[in-house]
């Protein structure tokens, strides 16, 4: 072998001793560039070395294998992309380039000839350059604000100002710079409070830099608010900015909600958003999501294009960031165009000035990808510019594989928006049909009280990962929503009232029962007494007795009725009359069995669980004979981190399997009434009462048999002051199937029963709205309502609720407390849509509104039972009668609820001029003919359609 002479120098340009040998050391080379603060050379010398130092770090990441930055490799679509053998290629020019730098030169002060070395070198990269250029990255400012989780609302308008202001600076001494913001309560503090600085938004607007996205109110929780909430974030957000900043926002944005609902894209569509960008699905814990750009396509079929940034929303523009973007985007999609968002966030802030000035570092390096900032909209547009027919498709909703806690937490504020949805949906339905009676439609109150519930949909209030004092705050909003919502019900049934012609009965009063559901139902009228238990006698219009009895629990005191057949968004007429009082009514016999026309009910008067609950027009067994049936199941939940957002089983877990107490409370002409009473002494609380005597939670579960409908109510009042325990409720049922059904909004989605593999295991704890099924076919089901639930899982033939959690951070106090919750099992022939699921929920969910009246003639008045509006089939549901925002006619909005094809028809009382159909902006579509009052049209299955009517 060869002997190679080298000449060893010290090398003192490193601040160290460091020694090169004449023989090219690469090694030494990069040391020697990426130590720039031990650089001792002219001044004129070390923007070529920063060049090269910066060059350097970019050609050795563009030249990775793709191994590197390839994911979930089974899933990809893998396009055209650089060949491996030209990275190779690649690295090899970028060693000769470094090869060519003489450290030599250095190391004697011959600054020319190093000089010179380094301009050898640059050249040497032009390869380099050239490939690194054929990549552009498109950067986009902006901010995530949340609008309250750590901190208050009120903190959250300073931190908005603060944050706006500064990128109004920065655009003063940036003149490339753009900066994106969403949510249109943002910009409303602004605009109220500080309107010179919302001046300057606008005049940015105007201009192209500063830029509207996600068109919503807020960027809410994407699973747990219902379908028309859903229209209503984006109708009053795309509105305010069109009115206040002159744009059509058409780029859905909500990076960091738990998850998104299968029927987005239909919403997103119908209101003219073509495109989505989040990121939160990088957070799985299980599976890695397989795509950053597709075609999300939802319940109905709509299609939106989705792009998940590779690094989040938050970023500093730093070299790993910008290559990591481009690298991995051409890696899984094989284009290489990417958009990477940077800015701080979650308490604003955005882009600060050192990282634009790091842009315009960047313009001067040799190897570089292009960087230009762009508005969202405008890459996007880039996109459905392109060819995309290779895209990938999703056809399921994005379930968050993390943060599942987040269906159950703050209990108290997932049923004030559970009541508020319905109650406002119920007041403008009124609303609309008193104003075509002569009322002034209260335009201002309900709008208001619309952006108070919409605001709280914020995705760290509604899901109840925030500190206490925020849900202070909403609770205040929910109390104003509730009373606004009360106040015009009222008033709009006074108004209906005043219509109908009635003659007096002595010693009665009349009592008008309104029914805001689209079909003719039959339910329980709930009347609030007050003072001691009276005795009342209830006639029909027709004078014949109905049946009554009195409800009494921790909600109130209550005299119950049914109402029966109330016509489809119309009333009937009830007359009373308390006749009595006996405050010492007889408790009826003991016995642990219910019965009605439809089922047979037994209690283990020692467990108190239910276990058996017979179907006597099926002739079958609904539960499965394990004996529990409305079980309460307590977890060890000790989540690994974020303790709010996750449920954290440790496998120690406990049957509530022996009742304190099991009584029959009520038997009467309206419903029979068991309670079960059960306690539980939490293992936090056991070293301190090592005594079953000491419990620290209290259950009262009372079961309700009605005579006239076909379901078992369970109206549970809890107790709670545990700390890591989840509870659920459990029915085990003799039905089997693969998948069960859960309601998203206006749509319904199935899910797997089995656990076959990570996709299925990861889904243990899902979201829903009012019901959940599991059905064997079209032979036989079972469904649950629950009225202000939000988390379920049904394995095997076990569905179960959650009904309450007890993390300690960020809120050491949440949900310890009071509750009150209601749910119901509904079996039922065939599957949901022929048993009637969706129409039963919406009944258990919807009261029947009540309002006293005073008798009187009433020239041309209307019948003691009438109907403004049918929609038939019932599988169409009416979900709104509002006034059209510009005051032109009225929208009239149903959406198909069971998956079917259908051809629906509206019947009005009114006389109705002409229709015609909207998108859910209330932007005119096409005529819609009219025939007589009745409009007819088809839909397909879970779709969404609008009419403006004139009459």
């Amino acid at each position: 072998m060869e002997k190679m002479s080298f000449l060893i120098v010290p090398l003192f340009l490193l601040g160290l001793a460091v020694h090169l040998s004449l023989a090219g050391n690469l090694s030494d080379v990069r040391a020697f560039l990426m130590r720039p603060e031990a650089w001792n050379v002219p001044e004129d010398v070390r923007p070529l070395l920063e060049d090269l130092r910066v060059s350097t770090i970019v050609a050795d990441q563009i030249t990775r294998p793709w191994e590197d930055y390839l994911e979930e490799k089974p899933f990809q679509v893998f396009m055209a992309r650089t060949k491996d053998e030209e990275l190779v290629q690649l690295r090899t020019q970028l060693d000769r380039a470094l090869a060519k730098i003489d450290l030599q030169a250095a190391q004697r002060s011959d600054w020319t000839a190093f000089r010179r070395s380094l301009e050898n070198a640059r050249a040497a990269l032009a390869p380099l350059r050239e490939y690194a250029q054929s990549y552009t990255v498109f950067i986009l400012g902006n901010a995530h604000i949340d609008m309250a989780w750590l901190w208050r609302w009120y903190e959250t308008v300073e931190v908005c100002h603060n944050t706006f202001a500064q990128q109004l600076e920065l655009m003063r001494l940036f003149p490339d710079y753009i900066y994106a913001q969403s949510q249109a309560q943002a910009y409303r503090w602004m605009e109220e409070r500080y309107p010179d600085l919302f001046a300057e938004i606008q005049r940015r607007t105007r201009e192209g830099r500063w830029e509207a996205v996600g068109g919503m109110v807020v960027e809410p929780d994407c699973n747990l608010i219902g379908g028309e909430s859903w229209v209503r974030q984006i109708l009053y957000g795309k509105r305010y900015f069109k009115n206040k900043l002159g744009v059509d926002v058409w780029l859905g944005w909500n990076p960091d909600s738990f998850g998104y609902n299968w029927n987005m894209p239909q919403f997103f569509r119908k209101s003219g958003i073509r495109a989505f960008i989040t990121q939160k699905l990088s957070w799985n814990d299980t599976n890695e999501f397989p795509y950053h750009l597709f075609w999300w396509e939802g319940a109905d079929g709509s299609r939106v294009l989705t792009y998940l940034p590779y690094t989040g929303y938050i970023g500093q523009l730093t070299i790993d960031e910008i290559v990591t973007n481009m690298r991995r985007n051409e890696a899984n999609t094989g284009r290489k165009e990417v958009l990477m968002l940077f800015g701080f966030g979650d308490h604003g802030g955005g882009p600060e000035k050192k990282m634009l000035e790091r842009y315009l570092k960047y313009q001067k390096v040799t190897v570089f990808p292009k960087l230009q900032f762009i508005r969202g909209h405008d890459f996007v547009q880039r996109l459905l510019d392109s060819d995309l027919s290779d895209l990938p498709v999703w056809r399921d909703e994005l379930y968050l594989e993390y943060h599942r806690g987040t269906y159950t937490t703050h209990a108290e504020i997932k049923r004030s928006n559970r009541q508020g949805e319905i109650l406002l949906a119920s007041a403008e339905k009124l609303a609309s049909l008193a104003a075509l009676s002569g009322m002034t439609y209260p335009e201002q109150p309900l709008t208001g009280a619309w952006w108070k519930l919409l605001f709280n949909q914020f995705h760290d209030i509604l899901p109840g990962s925030g500190i206490a004092p925020i849900y202070r705050d909403a609770m205040e909003d929910y109390r104003k929503v509730f009373h606004t919502a009360n106040s015009v019900i009222s008033k709009a049934l006074a108004t209906l009232g005043q219509k109908i012609a009635l003659q007096e009965r002595p010693g009665f009063r009349p009592l008008l029962v309104f029914n805001t559901l689209s079909w003719k139902r039959s339910g329980m009228v709930y009347l609030p007494l007050q003072g001691p238990d009276p005795l009342w006698q209830v006639e029909d219009a027709e004078g014949k007795a109905v049946p009554a009895q009195i409800l009494s629990d921790e909600q109130g005191t209550f005299l119950v009725f049914p109402a029966r057949e109330v016509p489809a968004m119309g009333y009937r007429v009830f007359w009373l009359r308390q006749t009595g009082s006996r405050e010492n009514r007889p408790r009826p016999a003991q016995k642990f069995t219910l019965e009605n026309r439809f089922f047979v009910l037994k209690v283990d008067p020692e467990t108190g669980n239910v276990v058996s609950l017979y179907d006597k027009r099926a002739r079958r067994e609904v539960l499965d004979g394990s004996g529990e049936g409305n079980l309460i199941q307590l977890f060890e939940d000790i989540p690994k981190n974020w303790d709010a957002w996750n449920i954290g089983y440790t496998g120690k877990s406990w049957k509530l399997n022996r009742a304190d107490q099991v009584a029959l409370l009520d038997d009467g002409p309206v419903f029979s009434r068991l309670r079960v009473k059960k306690s539980f002494l939490g293992p936090s609380k056991a070293r301190r009462f090592p005594t079953e005597h000491f419990p620290s939670s209290f259950f009262v579960q009372d079961i309700l048999l009605y005579k006239e409908l076909p379901f078992v109510e369970v109206r549970m009042q809890v107790d709670w002051w545990e700390d890591h325990v989840l509870a659920k409720v459990v029915w085990p049922v003799a039905v089997h199937d693969d998948s069960a059904t859960y309601e998203i909004p206006f749509a319904a989605i199935r899910r797997p029963t089995t656990e076959r593999n990570s996709w299925e295991k990861a889904r243990f704890e899902v979201p829903a709205l009012r019901w959940i099924d599991l059905s064997e076919g079209s032979e036989y089901g079972v469904s649950i309502f629950t009225d202000s639930k939000y988390g379920y899982d049904v394995h095997g033939n076990r569905m179960r609720i959650t009904l309450l959690r007890s993390p300690k951070s960020p809120d050491p106090t949440a949900d310890r407390g009071k509750h009150f919750i209601r749910y119901a099992v509904f079996p039922h022939r065939g599957d949901w849509p022929e048993g009637g699921t969706v129409q039963n929920a919406h009944a258990f969910t919807t009261p029947l509104y009540t309002q006293w009246i005073s008798p009187g003639e009433t020239a041309g008045g209307l019948p003691a039972e009438h109907s403004f509006l049918q929609v038939w089939p019932e599988n169409v549901i009416l979900a709104a009668l509002k006034p059209a925002e510009d005051g032109k006619g009225w929208i009239l909005r149903v959406y198909e609820s069971s998956r079917r094809k259908t051809r629906a028809t509206v019947r009005f009382a009114f006389d109705p001029k002409r229709a015609e159909e909207v998108d859910l902006m209330e932007k005119a579509i096409g005529p819609a003919p009219l025939k007589g009052k009745e409009l007819s049209f088809s839909l397909k299955p879970f779709e969404i359609k609008s009419f403006r009517v004139e009459f």
